[in-house]
């Protein structure tokens, strides 16, 4: 389908200026064909009055614990393994912490395995696929991480920072997605986990920085 797309297309949209080259094999100045239409999102479920202390116990969690979350397929651009490694030397600090996997897909089995292995099993929640990601973020989240290796835009990233929430995403993110600078932490995806861990933490200490409704 690429080549026919490359071939026969009238009209290329893609999410940002990074997913077309990707998509499309050519920069955006070399094909006038091709224009960038990004992803819009539904701020009323981010307005809804606040039930934190409803969800935080419909998913088993503590009202005072630390919550991170991560929204994405369970595929190897996700980089999942990598996640769990960091939440592992985070609750090396923060041992009250839980982490929220939201999603399915092929390798959710083998991050499953994984968590136990590692004996973290207590403190990741897998919620699989949602319809309230929107009212989950703004209203029981703390922290939103996203280690991917690659991102078209993200716009769980976008969802997040329009909660009002502190985000830790890798560098391979586009800067698209960062709309609120003060809410977003760019971390070298070839960073240890130690270090991606300690970028988490300063977040957390600085944390609600930008009011939701400004954001």
């Amino acid at each position: 389908m690429e080549l026919c797309i490359k071939y026969f297309a009238t009209l290329k949209l893609s999410c940002s200026n990074w997913a077309g080259p990707a998509l499309f094999g050519v920069a955006r100045h070399a094909d006038p064909g091709w224009k960038v239409l990004y992803c819009g999102i539904d701020m009323d479920p981010l307005h809804l009055p606040s039930n934190s202390n409803s969800l935080r116990k419909a998913f088993g969690l503590p009202d005072e614990a630390l919550v991170l979350v991560h929204v994405g397929r369970f595929e190897p651009l996700k980089n999942h393994s990598f996640l769990i490694d960091i939440f592992k030397e985070f609750i090396k600090e923060e041992p009250d912490s839980y982490l929220l996997l939201i999603g399915d897909g092929e390798l959710r089995l083998q991050v499953e395995e994984k968590v136990c292995d590692l004996g973290i099993e207590n403190n990741v929640k897998f919620l699989g696929l949602r319809h309230d990601v929107p009212a989950i973020l703004s209203q029981a989240i703390d922290i939103f991480v996203l280690p991917s290796l690659s991102e078209g835009l993200c716009l769980a990233l976008v969802e997040s920072q329009a909660a009002g929430l502190s985000c830790v995403v890798s560098d391979t993110v586009p800067t698209e997605a960062i709309v609120v600078n003060d809410l977003v932490t760019r971390v070298p995806l070839d960073h240890p986990p130690t270090l991606w861990a300690h970028a988490i933490k300063m977040a957390v200490e600085k944390k609600n920085g930008e009011r939701r409704s400004s954001a």
